[in-house]
């Protein structure tokens, strides 16, 4: 696969892609020294109600550019390829994602619940989730 990405100075453009090109394309960012794209700053995922969003800004370092890169996922099966093997500092965004949103990254080497309790049923960011636990919720005494 050939990728062009149009440079600009300080950009935050979102490049949008299919989850089976996203790890393809972030070897071709971080490798490329056209791009040197050698820090991924976060992951985060936003809930569009028919399906999820999850953007991964990186920073080239060396020459100060910034991209985002926005994968639109099924709501219905959730999963997206893991990026750790390309950015060890994917890991704790992706355990919280999943946690949150219920967002499966796939080959994840260690996918787990970091921010609810043990045995919490749901994730509590999407727009469906039902707060059923008493004890969480807004009492006026």
């Amino acid at each position: 696969m050939n990728f062009e990405i149009t440079k600009k100075e300080n950009s935050f453009d979102k490049i949008y892609i299919g989850s089976n090109e996203l790890c393809e394309l972030l070897k071709f960012l971080k490798n490329n020294p056209e791009y040197d794209f050698d820090r991924l700053n976060t992951i985060i995922a936003i809930d569009l109600d028919d399906k999820f969003e999850v953007i991964y800004d990186l920073h080239s370092t060396n020459t100060g550019q910034m991209r985002r890169i926005s994968v639109l996922v099924d709501r219905n099966s959730p999963h997206v390829p893991s990026v750790v093997d390309i950015f060890k500092s994917a890991y704790f965004d992706e355990c919280e994602i999943y946690d949150l949103f219920g967002i499966t990254f796939d080959k994840n080497p260690d996918l787990k619940r970091l921010l609810m309790p043990r045995g919490w049923l749901g994730h509590p960011l999407r727009k469906d989730y039902k707060q059923e636990d008493e004890r969480l919720s807004w009492s006026e005494r």
